[in-house]
């Protein structure tokens, strides 16, 4: 099965598809990447303008993405995620990413920032999965935006607990980062997946039932 699903993705990407063909490696490690003719600043892309897609060593960058396998319903979910990069390496990416990365100023604080989009996203887990052109089904909001530059050791951290689910089910979870690219037209995405398990809560029973069936079955309240 894990053979037919590469061969799969491996046809896929060899027609420079926007999507995923079928579901990807999800295992927090494995990057997927892409180069649109499009502005960073957008939240919402056009497929039709997709120039390339990569994935794992042909990205240029190694992300990393930790969260829960199971959370209930309604509970925050706890993520962390780092992208990094080695700059002796970068430049074998088969999407065309060179140093040094373009910058991109902010309105808001009038700051330059090398990655201008830094969040997490989530869908059902299905096979229209999502990714940076396609939100999938049942999409929860996405958490906040975080506008960053690498640091001296070549990466960059982020964490949250905003998102959370309010009902269950399984789905697929990813982090998402954006480049600038060299023009005000050109941008990099990136994405690394996860699953998670959403259980309904568990109500707890009530300690007078408990104590009541232990004495012989007669139900009586503790207050």
């Amino acid at each position: 099965m894990r053979t037919s699903v590469l061969a799969v993705m491996a046809a896929c990407l060899a027609v420079a598809v926007h999507g995923l063909g079928s579901l990807p490696i999800m295992d927090g490690r494995y990057v997927y990447c892409w180069r649109t003719g499009q502005s960073v600043t957008l939240t919402t892309l056009s497929s039709a303008k997709n120039e390339a897609t990569a994935e794992a060593l042909n990205c240029g960058l190694q992300m990393t993405f930790t969260a829960p396998a199971t959370i209930s319903v309604g509970q925050a979910v706890p993520v962390t995620w780092t992208v990094s990069y080695d700059p002796k390496t970068i430049t074998t990416n088969s999407i065309g990413l060179t140093l040094p990365f373009p910058v991109m100023q902010s309105p808001a604080s009038r700051d330059v920032y090398q990655i201008y989009h830094s969040n997490i996203h989530s869908c059902a887990y299905a096979d229209n999965v999502c990714n940076a052109y396609d939100n999938g089904v049942y999409v929860r909001d996405h958490t906040s935006n975080t506008l960053a530059n690498f640091s001296a050791n070549y990466s960059a951290t982020y964490s949250t607990n905003e998102l959370s689910f309010p009902r269950a089910g399984s789905f697929i979870i990813f982090a998402h980062i954006a480049l600038p690219g060299d023009t005000t037209s050109e941008r990099f995405d990136f994405a690394v997946y996860r699953t998670i398990t959403v259980s309904d809560a568990v109500t707890p029973t009530p300690i007078g039932l408990i104590v009541g069936l232990s004495v012989g079955g007669v139900v009586r309240s503790l207050d």
